[in-house]
């Protein structure tokens, strides 16, 4: 069985519940995933992106500020930004088709 060594990556959670954080934090040690960054909302989230260099980010579509979406598009939509592709799981207890949708084209990855 061939393993992956995702201990380089650098992860941000954005979510504002601190015990989501605590629990998706305690999931990424487990795959030995140490550099993990918070925001506890979309604008924290996207200036955490200009502070430091995200591989993957775990948002929650309920950010107060900029929601996940926003945030997304935020980042897709500027070209100059260096962040443009980075790879976006979206975490919600949102599971509207409408909303699946927006999350979909905005361009959320998973």
């Amino acid at each position: 069985m061939r393993t992956i060594d995702m201990s380089a990556l650098s992860v941000l959670v954005a979510d504002p519940n601190p015990y989501m954080v605590k629990i998706i934090r305690a999931m990424l040690r487990g795959y030995g995933i140490t550099s993990i960054h918070e925001a506890t909302d979309g604008a924290v989230a996207l200036e955490a992106f200009k502070i430091h260099d995200i591989d993957i980010a775990i948002v929650d579509y309920a950010l107060t500020t900029l929601n996940g979406i926003e945030l997304t598009e935020f980042l897709r939509g500027d070209e100059a930004n260096a962040h443009r592709f980075v790879h976006i799981i979206m975490l919600s207890v949102y599971i509207e088709k409408k909303r699946a949708r927006s999350v979909r084209h905005s361009g959320i990855t998973e």
